[in-house]
């Protein structure tokens, strides 16, 4: 083939949901185009999937999480910031594998109807999860000694 080729790749309608009068609703015909041609199909559509969810990840660091919205002013905490959400964000991926396995369990909370088809714990999911566990431990432990309020922090100042 010639150097800058765009080889494409299509891939046949897949069915989205069932008629009840026979027949399906298929989703869109996509395309991919590339121009590694020395790929073989299976190895550029992995590759393809691959990107989707790096994707996806992007979109959960920056509307769940809020990566890149911190509001800090000072020339150091600027660029660390956003480094320290996405490290979080990995841990918590990470940790919540290692506890709760790569598919979704009793642990999570009951999926909405729309969305009872999902075999994989979301970002939301897990934030949930993780504010759930929060909450019932802080609850275990009693009244807090270490409580800062508005005479404590005169105190503070004053001295």
């Amino acid at each position: 083939m010639a150097a800058g080729f765009c080889g494409s790749l299509c891939s046949r309608p897949c069915p989205i949901a069932r008629l009840k009068r026979g027949g399906a609703i298929t989703g869109k015909r996509h395309t991919c185009c590339a121009t590694l041609n020395q790929l073989a199909a299976k190895e550029l559509l992995q590759a393809y999937f691959d990107r989707w969810q790096i994707e996806i990840n992007h979109r959960d660091e920056k509307s769940i999480l809020g990566v890149g919205h911190a509001q800090v002013w000072a020339d150091l905490s600027v660029p660390r910031v956003p480094a320290l959400m996405v490290a979080t964000y990995s841990l918590m991926l990470l940790s919540a594998l290692e506890t709760y396995g790569p598919t979704r369990t009793t642990a999570y909370e009951p999926l909405p109807k729309w969305r009872s088809a999902a075999r994989r714990p979301s970002c939301q999911d897990l934030v949930t999860l993780l504010r759930k566990q929060i909450e019932a431990q802080s609850f275990g432990q009693g009244i807090p000694t270490n409580v800062v309020g508005y005479p404590s922090m005169v105190q503070t100042a004053a001295a």
